[in-house]
């Protein structure tokens, strides 16, 4: 698309795309949220005139927003329901916790892969010189791989320290990942 039309987000938008009355009935979204501008999640609440069933469930679309591109197609989405299984699994809690019972296979797997990343993302950080151990073998580009690492705390940055080599790491997205903390112990990090 080349706009937004009156909306100024992409949350603005999908959220009045997927808010419709019909004579098959009625869907509105209860809450929603824009992740990281690449995935959107919303808690949809649909009413069948036919049935009388009112279902709510989860919907997700991928967006790709540019207001600077190239060819002025600024905005796109790929939408799909929780029951097609999607591969992004970063819904808010509070969303997936206005979600109605379901059956799907797909979407009950979804919603416990959405759970799992919530909790994860809101561990407590690891502190200086705590040990971390993840949960898989972590591959690096200089062919090294480790699964426990020493915390060093830089400002904001959060260096690992391979123990057996002495070797500095980064891990991006480390936060996202399986692991746990092993609290501080003694040992001296090795200077920058």
């Amino acid at each position: 698309m080349t706009s937004l039309g009156y909306h100024k987000t992409p949350k603005a938008y999908l959220e009045d795309q997927f808010t419709f009355e019909n004579d098959a009935g009625k869907s509105e979204i209860l809450a929603s949220a824009m992740i990281k501008m690449r995935t959107w999640y919303a808690a949809c609440r649909q009413y069948n005139n036919d049935t009388g069933q009112t279902t709510v469930f989860a919907l997700v679309c991928l967006v790709k927003y540019n207001k600077r591109a190239s060819d002025g197609m600024i905005f796109g989405y790929k939408d799909m329901s929780e029951t097609m299984g999607p591969n992004e699994s970063e819904c808010p809690a509070r969303i997936l916790d206005m979600l109605g019972p379901t059956t799907s296979e797909y979407a009950l797997q979804w919603r416990a892969r959405c759970r799992a990343v919530a909790t994860r993302k809101h561990r407590p950080p690891p502190k200086d010189g705590d040990m971390i151990v993840f949960a898989q073998t972590i591959k690096f580009t200089d062919g090294s791989e480790g699964r426990r690492f020493l915390v060093s705390r830089q400002g904001r940055r959060t260096i690992f320290l391979n123990p057996a080599a002495g070797t500095r790491y980064r891990i991006s997205r480390w936060k996202e990942l399986n692991w746990t903390t092993i609290t501080k112990i003694d040992v001296k990090l090795p200077a920058a």
